[in-house]
């Protein structure tokens, strides 16, 4: 449920033309309030991994 409301707004927002670090910023808020007791900063590194594609080498 969390992540589908994370993943869900990150999309929104980019696709209302919101720059990529303000959607995730935003999407953070949503994870931090489902997960108060984890960190501001681990919120925004979770929504990283779960936005942005995996990178192929």
């Amino acid at each position: 449920m969390c992540r589908d409301a994370v993943t869900r707004a990150y999309r929104a927002l980019v696709a209302d033309g919101v720059p990529h670090r303000h959607a995730v910023e935003a999407a953070a808020v949503i994870h931090h309030w489902h997960h108060p007791d984890t960190p501001l900063r681990e919120s925004l590194d979770v929504v990283e991994t779960w936005v942005m594609p995996p990178t192929l080498h």
